[in-house]
């Protein structure tokens, strides 16, 4: 049931679709009301925190205390940037989709009052014909009844002749309005289905509009949620490692006089031993240290020859790290400071030893080296690049054991969390940073016990979060590769998420001399040279000197016509793109496939759904050419049912649609498109082949643009984040506002294939790079996943030669896929193989 069977409702419809606009309007409100709320909070909240004095951190507890300021800080910042995304991803977009939705509301009822306006005029007029022609017949029928006699007959039959004369009017007059009536309804009929139809495309779009903003209002607070409790469990522990013996004893220490109550006779060792209370303390020397070092403050106790006797025991060791964790708020240091820690922390890391306390120790600085940096020349250099030169990150052992503790942790607080939650009562905090004791609570696991799917999706977090850093300290890949795959088969991980890993490693290639090129009789480089040279007579009589010509030529002389906009462009274009896709042209009737679907739906099952909402919802404001894209991409998924439709297909069949407008030529060109550049693999289950595209990627940007690859792996962007709708969709999901700039892509793609769209990746990003470089993770992501981004003024028709100076070669990407294909068979030698 649907609303085009119901014609005659069309009020109560309308009247349900006003509800769903004041609903639109009024969530827009509230979202409102929600980011307002949030507004006055967070403006009260950062005040108060700004309010907050606090001495300096020389205690345990004013160390808390500090984490207590910084997590109200934190909560502020994390509101801010919820509340720019409640902003710019569900007020902005509900404000357009009331506007698109009630706009399309009235426009189909002004179409349908105005054919059903005449309709109801002439059911008013047939009521009233036919209530004329009942009156006039009875008025008849009763003078018929009357008697007549001899002074009446003439009256009589005068007005009987009279009556029957105005009946038989009125008679003609009821017909033809039934006819006229009949008429209007077979109109009515026939239109309003379609105009029903829009209706109930409008309102399934304003339904999935309002789920789709729902879910990305739940991932936004879910991801501030996380945020804050991460800091939370930071303020947490600080408050567990309070301890007043600890304070005490370390204010007495900082007493320079205190008060003496009475003479008493001192002997040596008494006095030598009262004089270390009298010397700064340890702790002082280290919180001194470390102000001068991130803080840039001046300060007497400021003792490096101190500190380095200081560091010898583990417990300097620790007393150093936890100072620099309590101001990793203050990541950005000065140059003097970042290489004294930089000296600081080597001399830490070649004095580490192989008990637990090492370990925990090695896994801070791992992690503290990433948070310190610089500024230079509008770059940041993180502590990463001064420590990778140490050797102890060539140790597989000491890896091993820390990410094993790190993972331990992580599942011991999960539990945790998940025992607070079911017990409804608070337990006290967990420390991760205390990761020695749960070496020997959570031990390895069992590989003959099945692990959890929780566990190992932690596990895989914390092992992708190393595999990272082990990057950015430029582990040996081959020792990278090693540390992975031992921890990936202690918990079992399957075969797609260790894939994922050790694509994460740079591998160091070895350079192989390039292999001489045999000349040929006749230069097709050259041949391709003189076009430009030639007017449009003379390079279409160059295709006629021989057929080696011909075929070599012919791709080259339609895109240096399109490229020089020399003659019908959109003609030319055409016939470039036939040409190059109707070798892969089926045998197949689209006619007799589409009516075979018609009659039988259920061939393409759930996908026909699919379709339909992929459809309404990408093309908005083309609802002309709705119906020919869903035959095409419906006749498709039933042709060819191994691929059978995935999202973003709707997007390259639309292009083809724009282009031929011809829905059995436009399927053609998406069955052309797909097997000349073998794009079955994008599109089936797992997307095997983009997962390998993505790490070509991922490694052309290391090549190509080494400064903007560091910022990525520093931030841990990797392309899979922001690129799959480049290569599943050609860019045409994301240049549908700039069709000329994805025409001109997509000509150069039918000839140079897909080095086309790696090239146009590279050019994307070395256009952004200035914004990029600097930019947190969530900075870099709005940058290049939102729409603005299409919006950048390069994105015009000059954009094409960005692209084309971009230098990608096919040996390039073929050695790479076949890099790849190593770590591919590697992750698949794992006894756990399944798919994740």
């Amino acid at each position: 049931m649907s609303f085009k069977d119901m014609p005659h409702s069309l009020n109560e419809i309308f009247s349900h679709l006003n509800d769903g606009s004041s609903e639109l309007k009024s969530l827009s409100l509230f979202f409102k009301g929600v980011k307002n709320a949030f507004d006055t909070f967070s403006i009260d909240l950062n005040k108060n925190s700004d309010s907050f004095k606090l001495l300096k951190p020389e205690s345990t507890l004013t160390q808390s205390m500090h984490s207590l300021k910084r997590y109200f800080k934190q909560i502020v910042t994390y509101q801010l940037s919820f509340i720019n995304s409640l902003q710019t991803d569900i007020i902005e977009p509900l404000d357009l989709f009331y506007e698109h939705f009630t706009g399309n509301n009235i426009e189909i009822k002004t179409n349908s009052e105005n054919t059903s306006k005449p309709l109801r005029a002439a059911h008013l007029e047939l009521q009233k014909v036919k209530t004329n022609y009942y009156q006039q017949s009875e008025t008849l029928e009763k003078l018929k009844r009357t008697i007549i006699t001899s002074n009446n007959q003439q009256t009589i039959a005068a007005q009987q002749k009279q009556y029957e004369i105005s009946v038989n009017i009125a008679q003609e007059n009821y017909k033809k309005r039934i006819d006229e009536v009949n008429y209007l309804m077979a109109i009515y009929e026939s239109e309003m289905p379609s105009l029903l139809e829009s209706l109930q495309q409008n309102e399934e779009s304003r339904i999935y509009f309002i789920k789709s903003t729902a879910e990305k209002h739940i991932r936004h607070y879910q991801k501030m949620i996380e945020s804050l409790n991460t800091c939370l469990i930071e303020f947490s522990d600080s408050v567990t490692f309070i301890n007043s013996n600890f304070d005490i004893k370390n204010f007495i220490g900082r007493l320079e006089n205190p008060m003496e109550i009475q003479k008493e006779f001192v002997d040596y060792m008494s006095w030598k031993n009262m004089k270390k209370i009298d010397e700064v303390s340890d702790l002082e020397i280290v919180n001194s240290v470390i102000d001068f070092i991130i803080l840039n403050k001046s300060c007497k106790f400021a003792d490096f020859p101190k500190l380095n006797e200081i560091l010898l025991s583990n417990k300097g060791k620790d007393m150093f790290i936890r100072g620099l964790e309590c101001l990793k708020h203050n990541e950005k240091i000065e140059n003097e400071g970042f290489n004294k820690l930089a000296d600081i922390l080597k001399r830490i890391l070649s004095s580490l030893e192989d008990d637990e306390t090492s370990q925990m120790h090695f896994c801070k600085i791992i992690a503290l080296s990433h948070v310190f940096f610089i500024e230079s020349n509008g770059q940041k250099r993180y502590l990463t690049e001064l420590l990778k030169s140490e050797k102890i990150w060539d140790n597989e052992k000491r890896w091993i054991s820390a990410i094993q503790l790190a993972i331990s942790a992580k599942l011991l607080v999960d539990k945790e969390s998940l025992q607070k939650v079911s017990h409804g009562r608070k337990k006290p905090s967990f420390i991760l940073s205390t990761l020695k004791d749960l070496a020997l609570k959570i031990p390895l696991p069992n590989k003959e016990k099945p692990i959890e799917k929780s566990d190992k999706s932690s596990a895989y977090n914390i092992l992708s979060h190393f595999t990272y850093q082990m990057s950015n300290l430029s582990v040996p890949s081959k020792i990278a590769q090693s540390i992975v795959m031992k921890i990936a088969d202690n918990y079992m991980l399957e075969a797609d998420r260790i894939c994922t890993l050790l694509s994460q490693i740079q591998v160091e290639r070895e350079t192989s001399p390039q292999k001489k090129r045999i000349s040929r009789v006749f230069n097709q480089k050259i041949l391709r040279l003189v076009l430009e040279y030639l007017n449009p007579i003379e390079t279409l009589n160059l295709l006629t000197l021989n057929k080696t010509f011909k075929t070599y030529l012919q791709p080259y002389v339609y895109y240096d016509f399109l490229y020089t906009k020399r003659g019908n462009a959109e003609k030319i274009r055409k016939k470039h793109w036939e040409n190059q896709l109707k070798l892969h042209f089926p045998p197949t009737d689209y006619n007799a496939l589409l009516d075979k679907i018609s009659k039988n739906i259920e061939f393409i099952g759930e996908m026909n759904d699919i379709i339909d909402m992929d459809v309404n919802r990408s093309y908005q404001d083309r609802t002309e050419m709705h119906q020919a894209l869903k035959n095409v991409l419906k006749t498709y998924a039933f042709f060819n049912p191994d691929v059978s439709y995935c999202q973003g297909m709707n997007f390259i069949a639309g292009t083809f649609l724009q282009i031929f407008k011809d829905e059995s030529f436009s399927f053609k060109c998406l069955i052309g498109l797909v097997k000349k550049f073998d794009m079955s693999p994008i599109f089936q289950v797992g997307v095997p082949k983009l997962r390998c595209m993505l790490y070509q990627l991922d490694q052309i940007i290391e090549i190509k643009l080494p400064d903007i690859q560091k910022v990525f792996k520093l931030e841990g962007v990797s392309a899979g984040f922001f690129s799959s709708s480049w290569f599943l969709t050609l860019f045409s999901s994301n240049l549908q506002s700039k069709i000329p700039v994805l025409l001109q892509i997509w000509d150069y793609f039918f000839i140079k294939g897909w080095k086309v769209i790696f090239k146009a990746s590279v050019a994307i990003l070395k256009l952004m790079g200035p914004k990029i470089r600097g930019g947190t993770f969530d900075e870099i992501m709005s940058l290049i996943t939102g729409a603005n981004l299409y919006t950048e003024e390069f994105f015009n028709e000059g954009f094409i030669v960005y692209v084309k100076e971009v230098k990608i070669t096919n040996s390039l990407l073929a050695r790479l896929e076949e890099d790849y294909n190593k770590i591919l068979a590697l992750s698949n030698r794992s006894p756990f193989r399944d798919s994740a």
